[in-house]
């Protein structure tokens, strides 16, 4: 079965050029197409269809306001995505639009479960363009007009007639002087001015089919001209490329659809136009809109994503950030069980103050594409031990220095009872991450090490005696490789700076002696290779600094004289706190 064929000249004729507008001339008339079904030895060569079951229909292309096979008629003016061939369109460039006056019932409706066929007998199919365009509705076959100082509409340079329209066929008939605009001044009645124009020039609220008696002005000469709104225009808006396709046994390519495009018009190659549904045939379409942006420009000029301009603005693109809003009240219900990935804290008394700071980046850059193209962003919640929880929020101060590629997402509550504390991951797949959990005053601390660095503050009472400050850790087959204490007066022990007052430095446990305790929060940076839960405590030592230095460290012995066990696990000055995960880091 072939179908009828509708061929239109891209060159304007000379019968409106005096107004400085383009046109195009049809060679043939057909009456309206209707969506008609082929199989597939109906297939023609560099034709697109929408096959549905074991039907083709097939994708076409009426009029156009440009030239495909013009270098400058393809050109698009937009904002460039990561992908440069993928974006947004210049909000001034107005001038691509696409006309259907015969094939406006033929528009085929390709929906998720079905697939977009394209046949070929030569030439390249690895690259597929899509441009999408915006339903402008019925209007007269013009666009590119104008509101002129006045207010009035009139056509100027780049005002498109499309040759199947009545409004052309009555317009061509009409003698117009060189260089002189023609003047739309009313529809039945009806005075016309800028509020009537779309961005793209064309005139709106006009009805599929409705007769117009317009008023037309030549200069000043008045002309009554009949015509119909008898024409479907549509506006270029986005722009995407795509190269995955498979070949089939038939004997045509099955282009692929991306998980991410939403539901709207789209040119293929400027050769198939179809209405793209975004759900599977057969369900419910009545709340699905065809214009939501998939791009959008930032107050800061930068091109965002739909994803990365909802998560910026708080809206629901994932299960766990669906329920963001609620993160901060008491009755809010989360099971930590059905999450899949989790870091758990226990602690035995009640501090002042816990802070969490997730650290994290994706493994290469077709994860973060992924993510930013399909709305799959990292969210973590944290559950305290009463049931309120604090949703992690970036905090981009916490960045080293500039070229630091890392996201740091922060939790904190000012209160933090004894008891069970959470961390709860959603999309945290490709990602390398670490967390690190501070606790502020107290005697009691521990916190979780999954990454290679972790820093912790913990409070001390003073005291003028020497102290040893033990460090265990949970994977006590591993050592540290670096770590720096700072105390509240300013002094500062590590391996580099005071390596002679470290007693043991083994797998699994580092114990450092200081000549006093100043009163204050002590700050430890642990560096490793995730050493799992981490105790920090200290006890009064029997061995003098000098005597430390002096030489061998003099072993530990209790009040009587007896040997100290090293290997045991005291918490003189400080309760423990215990720190278990669940599926470490990827």
């Amino acid at each position: 079965m072939k179908r009828n064929v509708f061929t239109v000249l891209i060159i304007a004729t000379a019968i409106l050029s005096a107004t400085g507008c383009k046109k195009k001339e049809k060679e043939e008339v057909v009456v309206d197409h209707a969506l008609t079904a082929v199989t597939v030895n109906d297939l023609e060569n560099g034709g697109y269809y929408v096959k549905a079951g074991d039907s083709f229909y097939y994708a076409p292309v009426e009029d156009k306001s440009f030239n495909p096979n013009d270098p400058q008629g393809t050109r698009i003016d937009f904002i460039a995505s990561k992908d440069s061939e993928t974006g947004l369109e210049d909000p001034e460039a107005n001038h691509r639009v696409l006309a259907f006056t015969n094939w406006d019932n033929a528009i085929p409706t390709l929906y998720k479960n079905d697939q977009l066929i394209y046949k070929s007998s030569s030439g390249d199919v690895s690259n597929f363009t899509w441009e999408r365009f915006i339903d402008e509705g019925y209007s007269i076959g013009v666009s590119g007009l104008k509101a002129n100082g006045a207010g009035k509409i009139v056509s100027k340079e780049g005002t498109m007639y499309y040759a199947a329209g009545t409004a052309y066929q009555q317009l061509s008939q009409l003698e117009i002087p060189a260089n002189t605009d023609i003047i739309i001044d009313s529809m039945n009645g009806t005075p016309l001015n800028n509020t009537y124009l779309s961005d793209a020039g064309t005139i709106t609220g006009l009805s599929k089919d409705a007769g117009i008696q317009a008023n037309v002005f030549i200069g000043t000469t008045p002309q009554q001209v009949m015509m119909n709104a008898d024409t479907r225009l549509f506006k270029s808006t986005e722009m995407y490329k795509t190269t995955n396709f498979e070949l089939s046994a038939n004997g045509y390519a099955i282009v692929k659809i991306p998980d991410y495009f939403k539901s709207g018009y789209y040119l293929i190659n400027n050769v198939g136009f179809i209405k793209y549904i975004a759900v599977d045939r057969g369900n419910d379409e009545s709340s699905i809109s065809l214009d939501t942006p998939y791009y959008y420009v930032d107050e800061g000029g930068n091109l965002l994503t739909y994803y990365e301009w909802a998560d910026k603005n708080g809206m629901a693109t994932s299960e766990l950030h669906d329920n963001s809003k609620s993160f901060n009240e008491s009755e809010l219900s989360i099971n930590p069980e059905d999450y899949e990935e989790q870091a758990s804290v226990t602690l035995d008394s009640t501090q002042e103050n816990i802070t969490a700071v997730i650290r994290y980046k994706y493994k290469d850059s077709g994860s973060e594409d992924n993510a930013v193209r399909n709305g799959i962003f990292p969210h973590a919640v944290l559950v305290k031990p009463d049931g309120t929880t604090k949703l992690f929020e970036q905090d981009d101060t916490l960045k080293i220095d500039q070229n630091d590629s890392y996201v740091y997402l922060r939790a904190e509550s000012d209160t933090a009872p004894a008891g069970d504390y959470y961390v709860l991951y959603t999309n945290f797949d490709n990602i390398i991450k670490s967390l690190n959990m501070n606790y502020i005053s107290g005697n009691a601390d521990s916190y979780i090490h999954n990454g290679k660095d972790g820093r912790v503050s913990i409070y001390f009472e003073g005291s003028d005696a020497p102290h040893n400050i033990t460090l265990k850790w949970e994977k006590n087959d591993r050592a540290l490789t670096d770590i720096v204490i700072e105390a509240p007066d300013g002094t500062e022990y590590s391996m580099t700076k005071t390596p002679d007052n470290i007693i043991e430095n083994s797998a699994g446990k580092f114990t450092i002696k200081v000549p006093y305790m100043a009163s204050g929060e002590y700050t430890f940076r642990v560096k490793g290779d995730q050493l799992g839960r981490v105790w920090i405590s200290t006890e009064e030592s029997v061995t003098t600094v000098s005597e430390l230095i002096g030489g061998e460290a003099v072993p530990e012995t209790n009040a009587d004289g007896t040997p100290v066990e090293t290997e045991s696990e005291t918490n003189i000055d400080n309760e423990s706190v215990e720190i278990t995960e669940k599926k470490g880091e990827n």
